[in-house]
């Protein structure tokens, strides 16, 4: 009996000692989590006072540069100016249009759409991830995939009317209208996404989900949806289908936001922009059933994510090197984005402009996403010596690069490693 109690006791002790175990380890990450909330908000007091600080000069400058009078302002005004001017000396200017994530991925999204080969509504979608900064879903509206065969062969992009429809159907004959096949944007997104799962993040769509659209978006766990839309018809949100939709997100607690009436300008400026809205006011023949013959390539639309990925530097890159990456699976799933630039969450003080902080695109889309062994990688600039390394360690199997470089080292380095090196297609 007393062995009995013996282990029971010693089994109770092992017992209390893993709960203090695990008690201390949730005290720990409760720690951890504490502070960086303190540093985030730390980082956002200081790029306040920053932008404050700057304000303040430039209205001091201003009044000074309108003064007629030939007369020195007094010792405390000018001391004032000089410590402003010196103190916004190490706060370098605002980027505009590249420091909006929004418009990034949104432009993501009509790349996607640029893919479709839906001769009327190309759609496209794009899935982020915004406090890692990474894109974890790509899709367009496509025909469902068939093994071996052409499904655009299989099926068709007609657009006929719902009176035609309906003739078709009191005659048994099955329609051939695309909706009743084409599988949307934002679901083909939600599919092909890099992660198990998609909490809490923001889908980007070229046009606003339907009902079918937004129960995908709610079931995968997104968030919120920011919209644009990219349509001939202006009351084309007014369906009823995208009505419905608009009511099941807001139901289920999940933002919606229109994007389009606050960067439409700016999006007029970007070519990939003006491709689609190109595209989409000038729609095929009402009797063309076929595909879109001009849909981009599969090089070309991975190759123009790296382009379009330059343009979003990071935190106050400044440099003329940014670079852009895609990785790409072998069945074409795009796997991670990368860009040149300064970590985000790096506190202000310890950047002081030197470029050993940038960190390459290479390794943001190889370390900051999933496993990538197996890959190609699609580059803006052939790889540096440092990424050439960690690409070969990583286990990407081919590079697909734009501008050349004349470094031997990362040539040598990779031309030994991988037998697929090329520069994009002309």
């Amino acid at each position: 009996m007393e062995r009995v109690e013996d282990k029971m006791e010693c089994v109770f002790k092992k017992m209390i000692a893993e709960m203090e175990s695990v008690k201390k380890e949730m005290e720990n990450l409760e720690q951890d989590r504490e502070k960086k909330t303190e540093k985030f908000e730390k980082l956002k007091e200081k790029i306040e006072k920053a932008n404050k600080v700057k304000k303040q000069a430039r209205e001091q400058i201003q009044i000074l540069q309108q003064l007629d009078s030939p007369l020195e302002p007094e010792e405390s005004v000018v001391a004032k100016i000089a410590q402003i001017q010196q103190e916004t000396e190490s706060f370098p200017e605002e980027s505009g249009e590249s420091n909006n994530w929004d418009e990034y991925y949104m432009k993501i999204a009509c790349l996607a759409a640029l893919r479709s080969k839906d001769p009327r509504t190309p759609v496209g979608a794009c899935i982020a991830d915004k406090k890692s900064y990474q894109i974890v879903g790509i899709g367009y509206n496509a025909m469902p995939y068939v093994k071996t065969r052409d499904n655009d062969k299989i099926f068709s992009w007609s657009s006929e009317k719902k009176e035609d429809e309906k003739e078709k159907s009191k005659k048994g004959e099955i329609s051939k209208i695309k909706d009743h096949y084409v599988v949307h944007a934002a679901i083909n997104a939600i599919t092909n996404r890099t992660r198990n799962k998609l909490d809490g993040c923001t889908i980007y769509v070229t046009l606003k989900p339907d009902e079918d659209c937004a129960r995908a978006i709610q079931l995968a766990g997104i968030k919120e949806v920011v919209y644009c839309m990219f349509t001939r018809n202006e009351k084309r949100g007014e369906n009823k289908d995208m009505m419905n939709g608009e009511k099941f997100l807001k139901s289920n607690n999940i933002e919606l936001k229109d994007l389009k009436e606050s960067v439409l300008n700016k999006f007029d400026k970007n070519e990939v922009v003006k491709t689609l809205n190109s595209r989409i006011l000038s729609p095929p023949q009402p009797n063309d059933d076929g595909p879109y013959k001009n849909a981009l390539t599969w090089e070309d639309f991975f190759m123009k994510i790296a382009e379009l990925s330059k343009e979003r530097p990071g935190q106050f890159d400044t440099t003329d090197s940014r670079t852009g990456a895609c990785i790409v699976s072998p069945t074409k799933q795009v796997m991670a984005v990368g860009h040149s630039g300064y970590p985000e969450d790096m506190e202000l003080g310890e950047i002081e402009h030197n470029k050993e902080y940038i960190t390459h695109a290479e390794y943001r889309a190889i370390l900051g996403g999933p496993i990538v062994r197996g890959c190609t990688l699609y580059v803006t600039s052939y790889p540096c010596e440092t990424c050439a390394k960690l690409i070969v360690q990583s286990g990407i199997s081919a590079i697909v690069y734009g501008k050349p470089s004349k470094d031997p080292y990362p040539q040598r380095i990779l031309q030994e490693c991988l037998s697929n090196i090329r520069p994009k297609a002309d």
